[in-house]
């Protein structure tokens, strides 16, 4: 399970706002996601992924396309994976 590690109200320059949270279909864990800042990837790396998702307790993030039922999450910087998703819900 993943939580951003800040609020939309206490956000620093480069963080970008927290949209929303999913929960994985399969295992049913839960991740927050938000809008792609620079504070965790530059703006060059797979410009194509809009967002952040959140899926660690020590601030791990990944780069993602978040979607209504799918998301396309990079796993690796080759593996991008397509989850599906349920109890979609945006902040």
């Amino acid at each position: 399970m993943g939580y951003a590690p800040y609020t939309n109200d206490c956000r620093t320059k480069g963080q970008g706002r927290v949209l929303g949270e999913f929960r994985e279909a399969c295992y049913g864990h839960r991740f927050e996601y938000a809008a792609r800042g620079t504070d965790f990837f530059s703006e060059d790396f797979q410009p194509d992924l809009p967002h952040v998702i959140f899926v660690g307790d020590d601030h791990q993030a990944r780069l993602g396309n978040v979607k209504k039922t799918v998301v396309s999450i990079l796993c690796d910087e080759d593996d991008l994976q397509k989850w599906s998703i349920k109890s979609h819900r945006t902040y």
